[in-house]
């Protein structure tokens, strides 16, 4: 794999701390697009907007470690391994590169298997904890860092081994809302399958109007 490319990551979103996608206060980046569309992902909207930033491997690394007392990153989307993957490998190698040692979790729809055989394989290295697999809206049983029960956790370093119990539990899945400036709802973390109607109700009888039809 090529440690230098020209290629740009498309960004959907980011967040320099976060608390509810991996342990510790953490960056999280989602990345935009991805053709999987899995029924019920809470993501779909913001995968077909068309709107999101471009920005280079050196670009998005170097912003990754300005996030001061982070444990780590946390990679989500979208579909991390739908960009280009040299950029995607440049982009972690570089991280990686940071004094504190940051930790790398990363969600996909691919299964390991898939990834290991293909041109994102030497991503791998730098990954801590893959979370692989499609969403199945019928399998979202409310627990764990992941969004159905399918989709497995694979330990690629030792990093976060032992905290496999927490991961897989109730107690792993929290949500943060946000209203940003332009009065856009945003929601960072994994919610359970009937959040988004369940919240909208609450909302809508505290005199709220939302819609999800949009990016966030």
């Amino acid at each position: 794999m090529m440690s230098n490319t020209q290629q740009k990551l498309r960004i959907a979103r980011r967040k320099a701390a976060c608390r509810v996608l991996g342990p510790g206060k953490r960056a999280v980046v989602w990345f935009y697009g991805c053709s999987r569309q899995c029924p019920g992902c809470i993501a779909s909207a913001m995968n077909s907007c068309g709107i999101f930033e471009e920005e280079t491997p050196e670009g998005l690394a170097a912003w990754v470690r300005s996030c001061p007392e982070i444990e780590g990153v946390t990679l989500s989307g979208g579909e991390p391994f739908e960009q280009d993957a040299a950029a995607l490998y440049r982009f972690l190698q570089l991280v990686r590169e940071d004094e504190r040692g940051l930790g790398v979790i990363c969600f996909s729809g691919f299964a390991l298997e898939e990834l290991r055989g293909s041109e994102n394989a030497a991503s791998l290295e730098y990954i801590d904890l893959l979370v692989d697999g499609p969403y199945v809206d019928g399998e979202n049983d409310g627990k764990g860092l992941r969004g159905s029960r399918n989709q497995r956790l694979h330990f690629l370093s030792p990093r976060y081994e032992n905290m496999e119990r927490f991961f897989l539990s109730p107690e792993a899945r929290n949500l943060e809302i946000e209203l940003d400036m332009h009065d856009n709802i945003l929601i960072n973390g994994i919610p359970d399958r009937n959040f988004l109607g369940e919240f909208t109700k609450k909302m809508q009888a505290a005199g709220y109007s939302l819609s999800f039809e949009t990016r966030t």
